[in-house]
């Protein structure tokens, strides 16, 4: 396993820890490459800050459990060397197919015109995030609430409902769930090395975490995170998420078939998929060939030969995945008629995927933030990097408001135990 250390820029604070342990976050990555961990604090007026980022590189996939317990023991000693944090529970992040999102409410009734508060407010969160979804599933995030009040005058959208006089106060979410397979033996494999498992955390929702503040109010902006195993689209639409889906395609996938077409290895088709542009191939022109240049001439000629089909072969499969995604979208009212396309991750960099997305989707199509001077594979990781903190400190807020709900109403709610082991264990 080779290790590697992220480079923060702006994002790395004081190693000073706060006396408060419920603001300490640890976050665990992991991908089909690599493992990683991030150490945060959670600071309401300023937002939260990154302490120190480690990551291992190793196949995830190709490991047995007791080689996923050493790659992940391996980046939290890296964290507690770093920062003295010794993490006794954590969030994990990882990829899964099944994924869904919608909109869930809850609502509170208090009989008669009353002031909000605080106990209100938890109530209706609650009610909105603890949906029956069926016990093979999971609730991972519920984001972006909207509180309604009910006065003398109807229903209004309020910023804050406490303070607000009415008699019934709603909460609507963006409620993202999962089936329960990847978190039942996350936590199985956490649990067997003394750690608890916090809650996960969607990949998807960690980048658009990273990008939400600099995404526009109108129009739509569709968000794609090409990874080597998935793909994920998320929907941004006046000002909120509207739609999340995470497909099992990617750079992979083309990798596998440009090998069965080729009759090649692995290796060699991974490498011409990261020569080839889809959008354009033109075969060497002749010319002369000097004798110390006949064998490496022969080598280009062959390679060139392999680029013609490696760019059908992913033309081919690209724009049937983008075409299904694009008509499901349109028939799900989830496009409008204007807005951006921004592709990240590993394999937006394939040369020509942009004019195929921009074709097929009839929008302007950028790689990145469309940031000058930045690589997409590279601004992922950043961008994921800051959103995953961002999320995991959305979470340990739901965790808290939702302890508090079921406590002061004498409700019962499923909360993840992690974050109240580490509050009452003792630190070593």
């Amino acid at each position: 396993m080779r290790r590697t250390t992220a480079g923060l820029g702006p994002f790395l604070g004081s190693l000073a820890m706060p006396n408060d342990v419920q603001q300490r976050l640890v976050v665990i990555s992991i991908s089909s490459r690599q493992v990683g961990a991030v150490a945060a604090l959670m600071r309401d007026d300023r937002g939260e800050q990154v302490l120190a980022h480690r990551r291992i590189h190793c196949r995830w996939m190709e490991l047995g459990d007791h080689g996923r317990q050493q790659a992940i023991q391996e980046v939290l000693d890296d964290i507690r060397e770093s920062t003295d944090i010794v993490p006794l529970s954590v969030f994990v992040s990882m990829s899964d197919e099944t994924l869904a999102a919608n909109f869930a409410h809850g609502h509170t009734e208090l009989g008669h015109v009353m002031n909000m508060t605080r106990e209100e407010r938890d109530l209706a969160f609650m009610r909105a995030t603890t949906q029956a979804i069926g016990t093979n599933r999971r609730d991972l995030h519920a984001l972006q609430p909207q509180w309604f009040v009910r006065d003398e005058e109807g229903d209004h959208e309020v910023l804050r409902p406490e303070g607000c006089r009415g008699s019934r106060l709603r909460c609507t979410v963006f409620l993202v769930t999962a089936d329960r397979e990847n978190y039942d033996y996350m936590d199985q494999l956490l649990g067997n090395m003394g750690i608890g498992l916090e809650g996960m955390i969607a990949p998807p929702i960690a980048l658009y975490r990273g990008v939400e503040k600099d995404l526009p109010k109108r129009g739509s902006t569709i968000i794609i995170d090409c990874g080597a195993r998935y793909t994920s689209l998320m929907v941004h639409r006046k000002g909120r998420l509207v739609h999340l889906e995470s497909n099992r395609f990617g750079g992979d996938d083309l990798t596998e078939a440009i090998a069965d077409n080729l009759k090649i290895p692995p290796a060699r088709a991974e490498d011409l998929k990261r020569q080839v542009d889809i959008s354009t191939h033109t075969a060497p022109k002749d010319g002369p060939r000097h004798e110390g240049q006949l064998y490496l001439w022969s080598e280009v000629e062959q390679n060139s030969r392999d680029l013609g089909p490696t760019a059908m072969t992913c033309t081919s499969l690209l724009r049937k995945f983008f075409r299904d995604r694009y008509q499901y979208l349109k028939d799900n009212d989830a496009l409008s008629q204007h807005g951006r396309i921004h592709l990240f991750g590993r394999a937006a960099a394939l040369g020509g995927l942009s004019g195929i997305v921009r074709e097929i989707f009839g929008m302007d199509t950028v790689l990145g933030s469309k940031q000058a001077h930045r690589d997409p594979a590279s601004e992922l990781s950043d961008t994921i990097l800051v959103g995953l903190v961002r999320a995991a400190a959305d979470e340990r807020r739901r965790q808290i408001a939702l302890r508090r709900a079921s406590s002061g109403f004498h409700q019962v709610v499923s909360v993840a135990g992690g974050l109240w082991s580490w509050l009452t264990a003792a630190m070593r």
